[in-house]
């Protein structure tokens, strides 16, 4: 049962991206949850789905008292919301990396790029607490190379301020072009 509901989500994740990118609809929650992506656009398709398609179960399992089948449920519904927002954000993640650095930045860019064979941008900014300037560099990794980074600024800069994000997708610069897009 919990195979099936973990395959069941990710056709169902399949099943509505297709509905999506076909502008249809099965008259459902995820017509609801379009409708409500209108308000909430910071919110992904697939969270909303969570949202709610996990109160309908949620709710279902108080007024039937079925947990088993609540648990299933909830959890093909969050294999799914994944799924959805993997297939439609794409699979190119990586980390954006800001490292602020009062010390000379050309070190420790030259061993990341030989080291991690990524691109390094440098920009310079004031450190507006103490009114110094520091040097930004932004690196985007996969995030496996992340503690690769980590160990090379610590090299350099122990003291270095490091900022790790998550980007949903990257394109360009030795990740999936720009072109690429359909």
């Amino acid at each position: 049962r919990f195979a099936a509901s973990v395959f069941g989500g990710i056709f169902y994740g399949l099943g509505a991206v297709s509905l999506l990118h076909a502008k249809a609809s099965t008259g459902g929650t995820d017509l609801v949850c379009r409708i409500l992506l209108r308000y909430f656009r910071g919110m992904s398709l697939g969270r909303m789905f969570l949202l709610i398609d996990g109160m309908c179960v949620i709710l279902a399992v108080i007024v039937f008292g079925n947990l088993e089948a609540g648990v299933y449920a909830l959890t093909a519904i969050a294999v799914f919301s994944y799924a959805t927002d993997r297939i439609i954000g794409g699979f190119n993640v990586a980390d954006l990396c800001y490292v602020v650095t009062s010390l000379d930045p050309e070190a420790m860019s030259r061993e990341i790029m030989e080291c991690l064979h990524v691109g390094v941008t440098l920009q310079e900014g004031t450190g507006m607490y103490a009114n110094t300037s520091r040097h930004v560099l932004m690196v985007v990794v996969r995030p496996r190379e992340v503690h690769r980074l980590k160990a090379i600024i610590k090299k350099h800069d122990p003291q270095a301020f490091l900022v790790v994000a998550w980007a949903n997708e990257v394109m360009g610069g030795g990740f999936k072009t720009v072109s690429d897009q359909s």
